[in-house]
This record gives structure tokens, C-alpha cells and sequence, in this order.
């Protein structure tokens, strides 16, 4: 039995099925890389991450066992500042044996790519804490624990 991917309820909403969807998109991946096989052309894959995060290589070792699985070739590019993303998207896209880009932790506000967080500059140092140091929480000064030995503020 197939389901769609988008189903109306009674409320007149819709709903969403991620799993359907994902199998609809799998299949149709599956069959344009199939299409291309046919016709003597490798269908290839290119991810572009901008971090070293360990979470986001593990995703893109997902996306590269996953392209494999369909016959999609996988190639992986590493690179941590915006000239060289900006740099390797565009001979990407520029290369006709590239089927597919993906940008995997794109650069944060702040221009830095994979700053975790991605706090733009002008926020940077708000919502900090010093150990042994209690603020306020309607602003005003801060006071150092009694005990507490370094924190940077002095007591008042």
C-alpha cells in the first residue's frame, strides 16, 4: 500500500508524512542517478562542509553512505573560511560532471564558518557566566560569592 506524502485531515490541514516523503524523494534520486548510469554518466555528489565539528562529519559520512547505496558517487570538500566555501561552490558549479552541491554548516552571521553558536559579533560576551560570580537579573552590579576564589569581579 502506498501513501502520499501530504494528506488533508478533517480539520482541512495538512498533514505531513517525513517518512513517505523521504522514501519518494530516496526513489526519485535513485532513479535520476539510474537514468544517468544508463547514459554512460557517474551521477556524483559533492558536499561542501564548513567545520570540523564532529557531529556534522558524522552527517556527512551519512549523506556519503546513502549517495553510495543509490550509486552515487560522494565527494567530500573541507574547507573553514568564506573566500574558500564561496571559492569551491563556485567551481562546483561550474563542473559539469557535478550532479549535485551540497553545503553542509553553512557560515554564521558572524562570517566565521562553524562558529558554534553562530552569536553575531555584536552580541559576543552577553549571557556569559564567571564561576562564583552572581548577576542580577534585572542588570546592576555583580557580587563575587563569599568563598570564591578568581572570577574577575571584585566585591562590592
Amino acid at each position: 500500500m502506498t501513501t502520499e506524502p501530504v494528506a488533508a485531515t478533517s480539520q482541512g490541514c495538512r498533514e505531513l508524512s517525513g517518512r513517505e516523503l523521504a522514501r519518494q524523494l530516496r526513489a526519485d534520486a535513485a532513479a535520476q542517478a539510474a537514468a544517468l548510469a544508463a547514459a554512460g554518466r557517474q551521477p556524483r555528489l559533492a558536499v561542501v562542509t564548513a567545520t570540523n565539528d564532529g557531529g556534522s562529519a558524522a552527517y556527512v559520512r551519512s549523506i556519503a553512505k546513502a549517495a553510495a547505496r543509490e550509486g552515487i558517487a560522494c565527494d567530500v570538500a573541507r574547507t573553514t573560511t568564506v573566500a574558500g566555501i564561496t571559492a569551491t561552490l563556485a567551481q562546483l558549479a561550474d563542473d559539469p560532471e557535478v550532479h549535485g552541491i551540497i553545503l553542509q554548516t553553512p557560515p554564521s552571521r558572524g562570517g566565521e564558518p562553524g562558529r558554534a553558536g553562530g552569536r553575531h559579533p555584536a552580541r559576543e560576551g552577553r549571557g556569559r557566566r564567571e564561576p562564583g560570580v552572581d548577576r542580577p537579573a534585572g542588570g546592576g552590579a555583580a557580587r563575587v560569592r563569599p568563598g570564591h576564589r578568581g572570577g574577575g569581579a571584585a566585591a562590592p
